[in-house]
């Protein structure tokens, strides 16, 4: 569990994200924004106490699964390391599953919460619609878009296609909005990440710490050998109860 949630090798955005391992009955609330905010006052004085509002994000579970089938045969005449790799593959499916409803993921279909692309997006509040194809001045003035609080910590997010195709250069000149010396990793110093779950022409602009992840189960791989007693098989599952939502303030 601990490597899944840290090494970027198994996510894009899990190994990111505030991640919570919370077990028990009932629902986390993550208390997001309030619409007060501090102010000055002078020595001694005393401040009026303001009732904040405050809005929350409300983190439950849904099971989340991945089962393998395979023979004692292939079991007993592979690598002596075979059981772990199988463990590993099952584990990093299930994540792999949860990043992609991070992005593509509809409460419609049973999805604990909406991904990225079925937020609430309204045109120059928290979303900028090229009007023929992206341009790095479009990227740009969505940068501008995004509280800065949020903005600090921010990454571009979208897949191969987009990020080398279609905002590579700068509209009519041979100049890259992209440094070069670093491997084309940045755009106006915000690192560039890759994910295949984004359409083609969609770009994000997220502070990936404003993903909330609630792990009620930690991811468990378990074998069982009964069930396949007398066909020889046996069965592999990995299970977790997860949950997780977007502070949508922090994405454009």
């Amino acid at each position: 569990f601990n490597s899944m949630i840290t090494k970027n090798k198994y996510s894009d955005l899990l190994s990111r994200a505030t991640v919570m391992n919370l077990s028990g009955a009932g629902t986390v609330k993550v208390p997001i924004a309030s619409d007060t905010a501090a102010t000055w006052k002078a020595e001694l004085a005393a401040v009026t106490p303001a009732a904040p509002t405050l809005t929350s994000l409300d983190l439950g579970g849904k099971e989340l699964m991945r089962a393998i089938q395979y023979s004692a045969a292939v079991e007993h005449m592979s690598a002596a390391q075979f059981v772990t790799w199988m463990s590993d593959l099952a584990a990093s499916e299930v994540v792999e599953t949860l990043e992609a409803a991070f992005i593509t993921g509809s409460t419609e279909e049973d999805a604990p919460h909406n991904g990225l692309q079925n937020l609430t997006w309204t045109p120059n509040t928290n979303e900028i619609e090229a009007t023929t194809e992206i341009t790095a001045a479009d990227v740009a003035k969505g940068l501008s878009l995004l509280p800065q609080k949020y903005a600090r910590n921010a990454i571009l997010l979208m897949n191969a296609n987009t990020a080398y195709n279609t905002v590579g250069l700068f509209k009519g000149t041979s100049e890259y909005a992209y440094s070069l010396a670093d491997g084309a990793a940045r755009f106006m110093s915000k690192e560039i990440h890759i994910s295949e779950y984004c359409a083609d022409n969609e770009i994000y602009i997220i502070d990936p710490a404003q993903l909330y992840v609630r792990f009620a189960m930690q991811p468990v791989v378990e074998v069982d050998k009964s069930v396949g007693f007398l066909s020889a098989a046996n069965t592999m599952r990995c299970l977790t109860v997860v949950d997780f939502a977007w502070n949508p303030a922090a994405a454009v």
